[in-house]
């Protein structure tokens, strides 16, 4: 947990956020935020006036923090759409055949460590058509994984994961401010050009958000698959 700061007048101009916060909410904000103030770097002070202090960073790191829970709920869209195209989360791809995130004999000593988990004698393929069940499978499958002591690697690609869809939607949001600005006021050469950039990193932070997503699915089976039986029925 991070320290609060203070401020010169001693009041405090930050609370103590978790990892998740940091990396996943503070971050993409601040990006957003940062972003603007280099589209309109004379209509801000942070840029312009060395001589800010502590107060004015507060402000501008609580408005990061607000942004970005913003920036989170349109994540949730845009992660609804990625993963539609990939038929489900990297966690659902168990629940068919042919997947290629397990290999036949994992796959089939997680089905047997699933139902000992939820008292249940549902296979996977039945957990196919039960999609709300299966998702409270998988936060049972969480908690017993940070029983165990393995949620270190898992709750890591999760706050990356976080993190690559909140800077992709701040960057596209960024990208539209740019591009309404070059369509209503027109723009330059370099103007064009830093904006066709923003949509492009866009674009490169989905696929690392795409790959983190995957690398979560696979480590969190992996974790689980390697706690002792006896952790399952805590």
């Amino acid at each position: 947990m991070a320290e609060c700061e203070k401020s010169g007048s001693g009041g405090s101009i930050a609370k103590s956020f978790d990892q998740y916060e940091y990396v996943a909410v503070l971050t993409p904000g601040a990006t957003l935020l940062f972003g603007l103030m280099l589209i309109w770097p004379d209509r801000n002070q942070l840029l312009t006036n060395h001589e800010v202090g502590l107060g004015a960073l507060g402000i501008f790191l609580l408005a990061a923090y607000v942004v970005g829970h913003i920036l989170r709920a349109l994540g949730d869209i845009l992660e609804a759409c990625l993963w539609r195209l990939f038929g489900g989360m990297p966690t659902d791809w168990v629940l068919v055949s042919g997947q290629e995130l397990l290999d036949a004999a994992d796959q089939t000593e997680l089905q047997r460590r699933i139902q000992i988990l939820s008292s249940s004698a549902n296979t996977l393929n039945d957990y196919a058509g039960k999609r709300k069940e299966w998702k409270l499978v998988i936060r049972r499958m969480n908690a017993a994984v940070f029983r165990g002591g393995g949620g270190a690697r898992v709750d890591a690609f999760n706050r990356t994961y976080g993190l690559m869809i909140g800077v992709t939607v701040a960057l596209l949001v960024l990208g539209v401010v740019q591009l309404f600005g070059l369509f209503w006021y027109g723009g330059t050469k370099h103007q064009m050009l830093y904006c066709a950039l923003t949509f492009a990193s866009a674009l490169l932070t989905l696929i690392r958000a795409y790959c983190f997503g995957v690398h979560y699915g696979r480590e969190l089976f992996a974790q689980f698959l390697q706690l002792p039986e006896t952790t399952l029925t805590a």
